[in-house]
């Protein structure tokens, strides 16, 4: 019985393999850096026979700081998922920078991206090495320069070990704040051109909210960020933010346009106030 449970798992694993090599020579002009702009032109995305983006069109340029807001469920952390080939969409097109990403290679794609979850995942490892998680060789200078950017130095100076502290199992000693800005300053290392945070405020007290809050907002001009929240005080001093419902982008504009124009906006905001 294991013999045979095996070998169906086997052919399930040539199969995958030899997809994959289908892809890998599709690969024309890999994707090599961001340059200019991110686009979705007229998306259909559909999953178990629902439909969650519906003619799905928006575009991000190179340093904008956006922010992707709307009620459960209306498919914001479906933008990102496509945006990173987790799945493949029903028709229209994703482009980096003029390029159909379903063509490009995938480990190039997403090493584009630094993204910062909800769910913040720490290995059982110093906090240097969390932080310089993926590369070569640590540099410690750059690990200190990110820690400061995601306002994470202060609390690691004062630990015994400071940088050498051990993380225990999944940062059981630190705080929900504290892992997430370990968390901002792995991604500011990794050094990626585009910043993804994925409600990544959601579960923080209002204090650690407001920290996270000013690090994307001082972040370089250079980064471009894209933050998926319904906690729209972390949001509001952004230049532009999408509102989204039931799959499609209703309205765009800053913070007093849109409060004083979208009542999905108005609605959304003011949910956020009574459950400050």
């Amino acid at each position: 019985y294991s013999i045979k449970k095996g070998s169906a798992a086997l052919n399930r694993i040539n199969e995958f393999i030899l997809i994959k090599n289908e892809k890998e020579n599709l690969i024309q002009n890999d994707i090599e850096a961001f340059n200019n702009e991110i686009s979705f032109s007229k998306v259909n995305f559909s999953h178990d026979k629902q439909l969650i983006l519906n003619n799905f069109s928006f575009s991000i340029k190179k340093g904008d700081k956006v922010a992707i807001v709307g009620e459960s469920g209306c498919g914001k952390t479906t933008i990102i998922d496509l945006l990173l080939k987790f799945y493949t969409i029903d028709n229209g097109k994703i482009q980096i920078d003029s390029v159909n990403i379903e063509n490009k290679d995938l480990s190039k794609l997403r090493s584009m991206f630094g993204i910062v979850s909800q769910d913040v995942f720490l290995f059982n490892d110093s906090i240097a090495n969390n932080i310089s998680l993926g590369k070569q060789y640590i540099d410690f200078e750059k690990v200190v320069d990110s820690s400061k950017k995601a306002n994470a130095h202060k609390f690691i100076s004062s630990l015994e070990d400071k940088y050498d502290t051990q993380i225990k199992n999944q940062g059981k000693n630190f705080s929900a704040g504290e892992k997430q800005r370990i968390s901002i300053a792995r991604a500011i290392y990794g050094d990626y051109p585009i910043l993804i945070f994925d409600e990544a405020t959601s579960s923080l007290d209002t204090k650690s909210t407001n920290h996270i809050q000013n690090i994307i907002n001082n972040i370089g001009k250079e980064k471009t960020c894209i933050i998926i929240s319904h906690k729209l005080r972390t949001v509001k001093n952004l230049d532009k933010i999408f509102v989204m419902s039931n799959g499609k982008i209703i309205a765009e504009g800053n913070h007093e346009f849109l409060i004083n124009s979208c009542a999905k906006y108005q609605q959304l905001y003011k949910f956020d106030k009574y459950n400050d």
